[in-house]
């Protein structure tokens, strides 16, 4: 990966995605002991950061490969990213969903005219390139892909121009995409910063594959992350992981529950429980030999309703 990528991505998707807001969350000072500033990519038009990388892997292919039309496999948000940029460009679309994703995001997908089908949750990636292969479409891969990872290092760029003395970096880490080209943004212009990944203890995918060439499946638990659920890091997202990235944390269900407590009741910020992960992190102790000024935590969507917000915390 090359920051010139990730600079052209910035360019390139420009029209579609917004510059989020980078704040400073006082309202949670007295609760944590420090003030942690937030990257709202949750204000999306979509409601998810996703709509960087689809949209710069769209855009980048050929006209001809557009009009193939695109399919992917997707817990949702990316799903309605490639739904969107479809739907914007006038080409078909197929989105290959887990049978246990949230209807909010399917029907937001159905909206802008694209095809949905359930499968079970880890053979969305092989079923969605089977249909890629056998009827021609065109696929756009949730992480890994280098215009993919390299529009969600858009956020790196951001964040850097955002808040110059930031000093950590605190990232959800699904199939690896987002964590892949915010690190290569950020440690390719100021290596100083430290960019540290969360996943849910319940799927360690990059705890298990830190140290492999090839990543492999690990097994999996429920959690209430659904957007980090892949079971398999992508191969090139592990490989920039491993070189830019300083450390992985594996947060328990329990401490990922109160930290989205935290960020709903008291940050007051609507988002899916997987943008808490890093709070729930922070209450796990895991950051305890963090020196937290100036670090940043990336909510990285709010695709999910207010039933399913109190279902999840009652």
């Amino acid at each position: 990966m090359k920051i010139d990528q990730i600079f052209q991505a910035r360019e390139r998707i420009a029209p579609y995605a917004l510059t989020t807001p980078l704040i400073p969350l006082e309202r949670l000072e007295d609760s944590l002991g420090f003030v942690p500033w937030v990257k709202l990519e949750n204000l999306q038009n979509m409601g998810a950061f996703k709509i960087r990388g689809a949209m710069n892997a769209v855009l980048s292919l050929s006209s001809d490969d557009r009009q193939k039309g695109l399919i992917t496999a997707s817990s949702g948000n990316h799903g309605r990213a490639v739904a969107l940029a479809a739907h914007q460009l006038g080409v078909p679309a197929m989105i290959v969903l887990p049978n246990t994703v949230l209807k909010l995001k399917r029907d937001e997908i159905e909206k802008l005219g694209a095809k949905t089908m359930l499968v079970e949750p880890q053979e969305r990636l092989d079923i969605a390139k089977q249909i890629a292969k056998d009827e021609g479409f065109t696929m756009i891969h949730p992480f890994d892909d280098e215009d993919v990872i390299a529009g969600q290092g858009t956020i790196g760029l951001e964040i850097l121009d955002q808040l110059p003395e930031v000093q950590n970096v605190f990232v959800p880490m699904g199939g690896g995409g987002l964590i892949a080209g915010i690190a290569s943004a950020i440690k390719l212009l100021n290596p100083a910063v430290k960019v540290v990944g969360m996943e849910p203890a319940a799927v360690p995918k990059f705890t298990k594959n830190i140290n492999n060439e090839i990543p492999v499946a690990v097994p999996d638990k429920p959690s209430i992350a659904d957007a980090l659920l892949s079971n398999k890091p992508g191969r090139r997202p592990l490989e920039l992981v491993q070189k830019y990235v300083d450390d992985i944390i594996s947060v328990e269900e329990d401490f990922l529950k109160d930290g989205y407590r935290l960020l709903i009741e008291q940050g007051r910020i609507v988002a899916e429980p997987s943008s808490a992960i890093t709070f729930g992190a922070l209450l796990q102790g895991a950051l305890d030999h963090y020196h937290l000024a100036n670090s940043v935590f990336v909510i990285s969507g709010g695709n999910i309703s207010l039933p399913d917000i109190a279902r999840i915390l009652k």
